[in-house]
């Protein structure tokens, strides 16, 4: 167990240093004055006890309906909440109509606490910094619910897992870019029931409804291994009672899409595998139906696909090219979304993940050729 140990912290060590390292220009510091201003973002400050010491932003559109979703975004390590609006949310935000909290950790390194018990439990630590996030949106501001989601890039993206796997009630889907499995280290092998049982166990007693979750990997990441991919689908799938079999699978832009429905045909899990790209989120810029889809710095990578509009669309938060609508029930008492399909030429069924992965390293293979806001300001 202690060898075990120093290999999941050497491993945050290397991401966070990797990170780091490739991305210089990224101070890791928490946002300063003008950083703030430029970024569009409003700091909060106080949402609660915040044991896990984090800071909280947000972005609020102009002219918001009623009961409106809510998305909470997570950078990744060496990154800061203001460098990670180059995602492009506040566009998509200002196209969709939905509010956004963007948390913020000051840890060594700038990573999320993944490997941290308690950080990724229940009512302790980080996790709970960002469910208070949360419900102060909720105390503020008309939101929805059913409708609140995360997403996250590498140690962000990890985070993700776990908070829907921590709050399955408040969380009704989450989208995780380069991320890993909840209480998994990278590139873990477990057996689909033995991933499915670490969520289990974050919330006893929970009987559901789950929160859907849609991944997202580079086949080049060399910072967190391809196969944390595997890992992700295998422990949702198995959260959902489903088997790791794709229902279907695609081509949107330059990735191979893979979509794992229940028995109802609502896509509980997806996973975009993209050939060549490394460690990073994907963007496509600019992608107008995305209100632009960011811009392309470290680890906001330009792959051909804008993870942030089609993430957009499985939350349900819009309905990409191509998609037919999935909505239906996921965590957070009554969530859902879309299923997007997306568009594209390549639809098969019945394969796994596995199937994914060789099919997505064929694609490279070919050579494929990647396809071709409004601020905020001042603290409340």
């Amino acid at each position: 167990m202690r060898a075990a140990r120093v290999v999941a912290v050497l491993q945050a060590f290397t991401v966070a240093v990797v990170a780091i390292v490739a991305g210089a220009g990224c101070s890791g510091a928490r946002l300063d004055d003008a950083a703030a201003l430029s970024s569009g973002l409003t700091q909060e400050p106080s949402f609660g006890s915040n044991p896990g010491n984090l800071t909280m932003y947000t972005y609020v559109p102009a002219s918001m309906p009623s009961s409106a979703p809510l998305v909470v975004v997570l950078h990744g390590c060496g990154q800061t909440a203001a460098e990670y609006v180059n995602a492009g949310w506040n566009e998509l935000a200002d196209l969709a109509k939905f509010y956004l909290v963007y948390a913020e950790t000051a840890s060594p390194g700038g990573c999320f606490g993944w490997l941290s018990s308690t950080d990724t439990s229940r009512d302790s630590g980080q996790a709970l910094s960002i469910k208070q996030m949360v419900d102060d949106m909720k105390q503020k501001h008309s939101i929805d619910g059913s409708r609140v989601f995360v997403t996250g890039l590498s140690a962000g993206g990890a985070m993700t897992s776990v908070m829907l796997a921590t709050y399955p009630d408040v969380f009704a889907a989450g989208a995780s870019m380069a991320g890993v499995a909840y209480r998994a280290n990278i590139g873990e092998t477990k057996t689909p029931m033995a991933f499915g049982d670490s969520v289990r166990a974050a919330y006893p007693g929970y009987q559901g409804p789950w929160p859907r979750m849609s991944v997202w990997q580079g086949q080049s990441d060399s910072v967190v291994a391809p196969s944390s991919a595997t890992a992700l689908v295998s422990q949702w799938t198995n959260v959902h009672g489903q088997s790791g079999t794709a229902t279907s699978m695609n081509t949107v832009e330059t990735a191979m899409h893979a979509s794992y429905a229940d028995a109802q045909g609502q896509v509980v899990v997806e996973s975009y595998l993209i050939p060549s790209m490394a460690h990073g989120t994907a963007l496509h810029v600019p992608f107008a139906a995305a209100g632009g889809c960011g811009k392309a710095s470290a680890y906001l990578l330009e792959a051909g696909i804008c993870s942030t509009y089609y993430a957009g669309t499985f939350f349900g938060l819009l309905t990409a090219p191509g998609a037919t609508p999935d909505l239906g029930s996921g965590g957070g008492g009554s969530g859902g979304g879309n299923g997007g399909s997306g568009n594209g030429g390549l639809s098969v069924t019945g394969l796994d993940i596995a199937g994914l992965l060789v099919l997505a390293a064929a694609l490279l293979g070919t050579g494929v050729a990647l396809n071709r806001r409004k601020t905020r300001v001042g603290s409340r």
